[in-house]
């Protein structure tokens, strides 16, 4: 299963997950996934959004996905 791991610039992960699950999308708040501490190495430090794409199916959901990240930055 492809899994991503992003951050919303100036948005905590943990803010980010609560509000895209408020409008039905999937995704987890999380430190680390499948390889332990890679997201370090990714240069994240803290909590990062995990999001398991095997959920968006359709051109119209990932496109509902990104654009739902998107409304997540601060303005």
């Amino acid at each position: 299963m492809p899994t991503f791991l992003v951050n919303v610039e100036g948005a905590p992960a943990a803010d980010v997950a609560t509000r895209l699950g408020e409008r039905g999308i999937g995704v987890w708040a999380h430190d680390s996934w499948y390889s332990l501490n890679l997201y370090r190495r990714l240069g994240y430090d803290g909590y990062a959004v995990r999001i398991g794409f095997i959920h968006y199916n359709t051109a119209e959901e990932v496109d509902r996905l990104v654009s739902e990240l998107a409304g997540c930055a601060p303005a």
